[in-house]
């Protein structure tokens, strides 16, 4: 059956047309929410289609559960981004060298 196109496309046509309503799609989009940006409302994987955004009336930014307000931007910053020291590479070797 592989050796001749015609029967194979045919056949496997079948099968995969015949099979296709076994696999779950993910839901459509929903244009309801106010989705924060493009990339959230177009993403293509299942699970974060299948939730939407929390309501603009929800007691809290993160949903149900958690604190009132949301950290300053600036102060997750300096507490989790900033560097107060400089760490040298153990290896002695620069990253920009080929720059």
């Amino acid at each position: 059956v592989n050796n001749i196109p015609f029967l194979r496309n045919t056949i496997m046509k079948y099968v995969l047309t015949s099979r296709s309503h076994l696999i779950e799609s993910p839901p459509t989009y929903n244009v309801n929410y106010g989705y924060k940006s493009w990339e959230a409302f177009s993403n293509l994987s299942y699970y974060t289609r299948a939730l939407p955004p929390v309501p603009d009336d929800c007691p809290t930014p993160m949903g149900v559960k958690g604190k009132k307000e949301l950290p300053d931007s600036k102060e997750i910053v300096e507490k989790f981004l900033l560097r107060r020291k400089f760490i040298p590479d153990p290896q002695g070797t620069n990253m920009m060298f080929a720059f």
